[in-house]
Parts: C-alpha cells; structure tokens; sequence
C-alpha cells in the first residue's frame, strides 16, 4: 500500500527432492519519501449570458496530497484570454485550507466557449523528487445576447433643387 511502512512476517516454503523446508523470517518494509501531487476537486461547467461581468468560482478538495503538509501555489489559465483573461495566481489561498475562490472577469461583449485551468502546485522537495503540480479543466459558456442595433451619429444632407427630395445620408450601425 502506498505511503505505509512496518514489519511483516514472510513464511518462504521451498519444495526439493528432500521434501518440503519451511522458514520463516522478518522484513522491515519502509517507504521512500515521495512528493505525491495536490489534489483538487472537480469543477463544475459554467454557462452565463454575455456581457456577464464577474463569475465567481469555489475550488474544494485542495490538499497537498496525502501526509503531505507543503505550501501551495494556485494558478488559473485561460484557453480565450480575448473572451476570458487568465486570472494569474490566486492570492486569497489561505494554506492548509481545503478551498479557494476567484471571480473570472469576462469581455464585454464576448461570447462562446473558454477552457478555464486551475493548477495547484506544491513548493517542496521531497525524497529527491521535485515539486509537483495537479490541474483541472473547466468551460466556460458564454452564450449570445440578441443586442439591440445602435446608430452613432452621422450626417444627412438633402440636394438642393433636387425634385425627389431624396435625402443622402452616412449611417453607421452596429
């Protein structure tokens, strides 16, 4: 089993032309330390309407791993920085606490789908082996609002003499 240590008691039968021997003998199994990576929750898919201005996101399930007491640094990426910019490191996390929070900020105006990483990375050498790092991957939907048509200024003249009265006119709609 993982992470354990202790005695046990092997009992070895040998079987030759001579009939069976029998001999039993201690072992003293002990573990080598080893650097298992944190852990973190799975993350729950999000679907907000464009032009949402903050989405709040709760992580659970954080440790270090298992007898593992190590600082931990949590990151959060952004596959669309231009619908959903990364949100860098999470300063709030209070170590040796089992959950963090962040809000995502989306674009104004943005919408479809953004893949949201979470990594949370231990800072200790342990046993010769490096730090370690565990993610999760999330989406983040935004979907489309039917936004309604502007007109921004612009100019209309009329033809002076014209017999229509036709009006000539620079209109830009968005």
């Amino acid at each position: 089993q993982a992470s354990t240590s202790g005695t046990a008691v092997i009992t070895v039968t040998v079987m030759d032309a001579d009939g069976p021997r029998t001999r039993m003998f201690n072992l003293q199994v002990a573990s080598i330390a080893s650097n298992d990576p944190p852990t973190l929750d799975v993350i729950a898919n999000v679907t907000r309407p464009e032009n949402t201005t903050s989405i709040p996101i709760t992580l659970s399930g954080i440790s270090a791993g298992p007898n593992e007491s190590q600082n931990l640094t949590i990151t959060v990426t952004s596959d669309q920085p231009t619908k959903i910019p990364s949100f860098g490191t999470i300063m709030s996390y209070v170590q040796g606490t089992s959950t963090a929070s962040f809000d995502l900020s989306p674009v104004a105006s943005a919408f479809g789908d953004a893949n949201i990483t979470v990594r949370v990375t231990d800072d200790t050498l342990i046993g010769g082996n490096p730090a370690t790092f565990f993610e999760r991957t999330f989406k983040v939907t935004l979907t489309p609002v039917n936004d309604a048509p502007t007109l921004n200024s612009g100019s209309a003249s009329i033809l002076e003499n014209s017999d229509t009265g036709t009006a000539v006119a620079t209109l830009d709609f968005q």
